[in-house]
């Protein structure tokens, strides 16, 4: 009778102890918030927020002491089912930014920060905006008015923000737009400016879109394993300046924001070269070659802030008649890419062996191609960038800032954002300002500097990661940090370590992640 009481007493603890072993492989738990199509895994550690929302289908969520980083999801409805390409993506964050600019409530103004479109694990576009209010105002009671209005105004039960909330007038707003099986949806962060660099993992972390999946998908924890190669990450930038006459100021914040960038690229653990040339004065090299001045005079840039910064400098007598992007093309030119001949950089030779090229252009104007192109348009969808996997980033004015003031044609159009968009570049509208009203690029400089870090990283998962769990460099485990320790870049997939957590040569790194299959 003792021992049947022992095996009954045994089994009744076993049932909230559960019986041991390795679980190493177990499926991963997770909250996850049910579209109609589509569910969303809720980060760990946040707090959903309980609210009957009416009106639309969104689940709020925050994370800070006070609700100090508010973050929705939000579908929007069924989409056919048609294959999607970057300017459907594209629309879907300029139709939210067109609302809410015109939606009038708190919202004073709202600035594009930066925007790039990705393909895996499906695509979408995330938009960066620098929101301003005209009161003070909860991070939570933005994130209400903001899904309200792009709801049509007709939401209700929009909850109540934290008696001990945070309030401000200058916000960063974070949005995802996305078309996943037949739902489309934003995910989207409001957090105070001033508070976006201490949460911004967290911020990362809402608007990652390995979170949503269709219904019934598996969530699996995969460990992968990598050795720090003995030679240095490189990337190479080929930078095309605006050197018209109303480019001054503009060269001059893009020289400053070239700090950003450098320190975010040493960070980074990569060398780094640069060669700089100019919109105007058309590419051919024998005629009329003032678009190479620049790189004739400083050559190829290693590792030098203080020559970068010089250089960006370019002056303003060039050509009013701007074409970055044929000028680019020239430049880059290679007879061992079975082109006719090769260009300035190529002769420079950038890019070098192992490295990543980028390309960042910064132009007030449209892209004015066909006037050196003997009236041949760009081909944004079949170009040299595209078939030599070479991301593009703009500094310009968007298409739709051109449309909005009359002067956009299917001629004379920007096309920038449109080749940035479509090699999974990043843009930014060359009127960002900072606070005292002085025209700032430093955070696109930074963002540049982190994307090319990914593409350059040595440490791409197989999957997109909806959470890393562990990285371990010889053993030891690494903190998520952008000073001392690891980030993820969704758009390459990749680990990028940083400072002193770079990984010495010949060291063995572990990642744990979890991922959707």
């Amino acid at each position: 009778m003792k021992l049947f009481k022992l095996f009954i007493m045994s089994l009744f603890l076993l049932s909230f102890v559960g019986c041991g072993g390795d679980d190493e492989n177990s499926e991963p738990k997770a909250i996850t918030f049910d579209m109609n199509t589509t569910s969303y895994q809720v980060p760990d550690d946040v707090k959903v927020i309980d609210a009957k929302i009416e009106g639309t289908s969104a689940q709020m969520m925050s994370t800070g002491t006070n609700e100090e980083v508010v973050a929705f999801v939000q579908e929007l409805g069924s989409v056919t089912s048609t294959p999607k390409n970057y300017k459907i993506l594209q629309k879907g964050v300029e139709s939210a930014y067109s609302q809410l600019v015109s939606a009038g409530g708190s919202i004073d103004s709202l600035s594009l920060l930066s925007t790039q479109n990705f393909t895996t694990p499906y695509d979408f576009t995330i938009a960066h905006y620098k929101l301003t209010t005209n009161k003070e105002i909860e991070p939570l009671t933005l994130a209400g008015e903001i899904i309200n209005t792009l709801s049509g105004n007709v939401v209700q039960g929009l909850p109540l923000a934290d008696e001990n909330a945070p309030v401000d007038t200058l916000f960063r707003l974070v949005l995802l737009y996305g078309e996943y099986e037949e739902s489309s949806f934003y995910i989207a962060v409001v957090v105070p400016e001033k508070l976006y660099t201490q949460y911004e993992t967290q911020s990362s972390g809402f608007v990652n879109a390995a979170r949503v999946v269709p219904k019934g998908k598996t969530l699996t924890t995969l460990s992968e394993k990598f050795s720090q190669n003995s030679g240095t990450q490189k990337a190479d930038f080929l930078f095309v300046v605006d050197d018209s006459g109303s480019m001054g100021d503009d060269q001059d914040a893009l020289s400053q924001a070239a700090n950003d960038f450098s320190a975010e690229m040493i960070s980074s653990g990569l060398t780094y070269r640069s060669v700089v040339i100019t919109t105007g004065y058309g590419a051919d090299d024998a005629t009329n070659g003032q678009a190479y001045r620049i790189l004739r005079n400083r050559g190829v840039i290693e590792n030098n802030t203080t020559l970068l910064r010089e250089s960006l400098v370019a002056g303003t007598n060039g050509s009013s008649t701007e074409t970055g992007i044929w000028n680019a093309e020239q430049a880059l030119q290679s007879t061992a890419l079975n082109d006719a001949t090769d260009g300035a950089v190529t002769l420079a030779g950038m890019p070098q062996s192992g490295a990543t090229l980028s390309v960042i252009i910064i132009s007030d104007e449209p892209s004015q191609y066909r006037y050196r192109s003997n009236y041949q348009d760009f081909n944004v969808s079949d170009n040299l960038f595209l078939d030599r996997n070479i991301r593009v980033y703009s500094i310009i004015q968007p298409d739709y800032s051109y449309a909005s003031t009359g002067i956009f044609d299917q001629y004379n159009r920007s096309q920038y954002d449109d080749l940035s968009a479509i090699t999974q570049g990043i843009y930014t509208d060359i009127r960002n300002k900072d606070t005292n009203g002085s025209l700032d690029f430093s955070i696109f400089m930074k963002k540049i500097a982190q994307d090319a870090g990914g593409a350059a990283s040595s440490f791409i998962l197989a999957h997109s990661a909806t959470v890393i769990n562990e990285v371990k460099v010889n053993g030891s485990v690494i903190v998520e940090s952008t000073t001392n320790g690891y980030t993820y870049v969704q758009s390459s997939k990749a680990i990028v370590f940083h400072g002193t957590a770079i990984p010495p040569s010949g060291a063995s790194i572990e990642v744990s992640y979890d991922y959707y299959q």
